[in-house]
C-alpha cells in the first residue's frame, strides 16, 4: 500500500490562477501561472512561475522565485554590457589574427 506524501509547500504559495493589482499599472490585473513561457538569452525557451499583467501595454512580469539568475525576464544593463564586451574583444581578436595572416602572406609575396 503506498501512502500520500506529505505536501511541505507552505499556506501562503500562490495556486495557478491566483490574481492581484498589477503593481506597476494600477489598473491590471496580474495572474499567476506555474508555467509562464519565457525566452532564455541562448534563446531557447523554458517555462516559469511567474505573475504576469492582463493589460498588453502594461508589460509586467516577474518570477515567482527570487534568485533565478538563470532565467532573466529582463536582462540587466550590466550583463548586457558584459555580453557585448565579449563579444567585442572576440572581434578585435580575429582581426588581429587576420591582418598577422595577411601582413606574412604580402611579406612572402614581395620576396619573390
Amino acid at each position: 500500500m503506498r501512502y500520500r506524501l506529505h505536501d511541505r509547500r507552505a499556506a501562503d504559495r500562490p495556486a495557478n490562477g491566483d490574481t492581484a493589482i498589477c503593481p506597476k499599472c494600477r489598473i491590471g490585473i496580474i495572474e499567476f501561472n506555474e508555467r509562464y513561457r519565457v525566452q532564455l538569452v541562448t534563446g531557447k525557451t523554458e517555462a516559469i512561475p511567474a505573475w504576469v499583467c492582463d493589460r498588453a501595454d502594461c508589460h509586467y512580469e516577474r518570477a515567482a522565485r527570487s534568485g533565478s539568475d538563470r532565467i532573466p525576464l529582463q536582462s540587466s544593463s550590466a550583463e548586457l554590457r558584459a555580453r557585448s564586451s565579449r563579444q567585442l574583444m572576440k572581434a578585435r581578436a580575429v582581426l588581429s589574427r587576420a591582418q598577422q595572416t595577411l601582413s606574412k602572406s604580402l611579406g612572402r609575396k614581395k620576396q619573390r
